[in-house]
């Protein structure tokens, strides 16, 4: 490839012009490119993935983690297709950011889909943690937490029954609401500090609960052998189960978890103790807000020490004074609902005829009885109204006919929504509840807290 050369101050002959032949000059373009390799190598990526690997075609010009560096590199700058990555390349200067003789056609699909069978059967899990454990230890990042989660990507296509031991790619619990698609899953952990140091790909139908059981296990041992250690392991609530929490507890082989995660809405205990810290308002805790943005939620807690699975816990239930937008859409929705058919109930009972008013009477308190209301009240009483008989014959009423009028009892109730009910509902949809197993110190509860809600 023919390059511009840049000279400073001299011309060649000592002249103050230089001849150049525009013809031969190429352009190229660099981008972002030198940054992002200047990182990757200040990282060893290509040295750690070279270390680890092996190849069929050894005697390729390009190694397994220089064609990983490529496909990064292209991947942050203007991701290509991997049989157009050759393409991205050709107007840039290849031998400047790899190695002297190399080319953009050196980076073709049938190279790169070799190196990344290579990639693959090193283990690039294990590669991808080594790698983003070095850049926590390369770039002094303190990690006081890890938050692991799972997300799915739903796919179109019918994708064949596979081999048992491949990724499974069927249907499962869908995240992005298409349950009527197949889908894969990824498990993901990343610290406080946004540093994502674990990634899997997970079959289709994988559950989060057991996902949790076992990616505990393994990024604890990982992050102990890294020297890190004390950091508080977060996540939601698919982590709360027998066999997860009795993981955290540790034993001879594996050291206990700190951990902090949200008490699910299916266990009765969440709402006792909802209630409970509901029942004793001067007992809250302010926190305060968790950012400086305008309008930020400003939390409070309180602490209460309860048993789950016969086993002692520190739970923290949490307020906020932004009610979650859904949990209010769908408590005015239920309040709609209680009203609508209260009313039609109502209008029902108020159409019906009485003889006396003991019967309207007994007819309005069973009503009452038979109808408790969560979010209304009802107010009732007996009226009596007095009717026009209907004639006993057809025909034109007679001059001096007298009209007979009957005498009925009615029922009469009024509907009510109850405020201060609906208000207190409203309050508990701003709570939430946390488990975890540290010890009651209001400074530690806060930093526990503000742990839980750093994602």
């Amino acid at each position: 490839m023919d390059k511009l050369w840049y000279y400073e101050g001299k011309y060649p002959n000592g002249g103050n012009h230089m001849n150049i032949n525009t013809d031969k000059i190429t352009s190229v373009i660099d981008g972002p490119i030198p940054l992002i390799l200047s990182h990757a190598r200040k990282l060893g990526i290509a040295d750690e993935i070279n270390s680890r690997t092996t190849r069929d075609d050894e005697k390729s010009i390009i190694s397994t983690g220089m064609g990983i560096e490529a496909i990064i590199a292209n991947i942050l700058t203007d991701r290509k297709a991997l049989y157009k990555i050759q393409e991205f390349y050709a107007d840039k200067d290849v031998e400047k950011f790899f190695w002297p003789g190399i080319q953009a056609k050196h980076f073709n699909d049938d190279t790169l889909g070799r190196i990344l069978d290579a990639f693959y059967e090193a283990n690039p899990k294990e590669i991808f943690t080594s790698i983003a454990l070095k850049s926590i230890e390369t770039y002094n990042i303190k990690v006081k937490t890890i938050h692991a989660d799972t997300t799915s990507m739903s796919v179109y296509g019918e994708y064949n029954t596979c081999e048992e031991n491949d990724l499974q790619i069927v249907r499962g619990h869908s995240k992005d609401h298409r349950p009527d698609l197949k889908q894969i899953m990824f498990g993901l952990a990343n610290t406080n500090k946004k540093v994502l140091v674990g990634g899997e790909v997970l079959n289709g139908n994988t559950s989060d609960k057991t996902w949790n059981n076992a990616f505990i296990q393994k990024i604890r041992k990982t992050l102990c052998q890294a020297g890190i250690e004390d950091i508080i392991y977060t996540s939601d609530g698919s982590f709360v189960t027998e066999d997860n929490l009795t993981v955290a507890k540790g034993n001879d082989k594996t050291p206990k978890t700190i951990f902090i995660s949200r008490l699910p809405g299916n266990f009765n205990l969440e709402e006792k103790l909802k209630l409970k810290a509901l029942s004793a308002p001067e007992a809250w805790v302010q926190v305060g807000t968790l950012h400086d943005k305008k309008n930020a939620a400003i939390y409070k807690i309180q602490s209460f020490t309860d048993f789950l699975y016969d086993i002692p816990y520190r739970f923290i239930v949490c307020h906020s004074n932004h009610l979650d937008g859904r949990k209010l859409k769908a408590l005015q929705a239920v309040i709609k609902r209680e009203n609508d058919q209260i009313t039609k109930a109502v209008a029902e009972l108020e159409a019906v005829d009485y003889y006396c008013d003991e019967d309207a009477k007994a007819a309005l308190d069973k009503f009452i009885a038979e109808n408790p209301l969560e979010y209304h009240s009802l107010s009732g009483k007996t009226t009596v109204e007095k009717k026009v008989k209907k004639r006993s014959h057809q025909g034109q009423p007679r001059k001096n006919e007298t009209k007979e009028v009957a005498t009925w009892h009615k029922v009469k109730i009024r509907v009510f929504e109850e405020h201060v009910k609906i208000d207190q509902h409203k309050e508990k949809a701003g709570l939430f509840v946390l488990i975890t197993k540290q010890q009651n110190t209001l400074h530690r509860l806060q930093n526990l807290f503000n742990a839980s809600k750093s994602y």
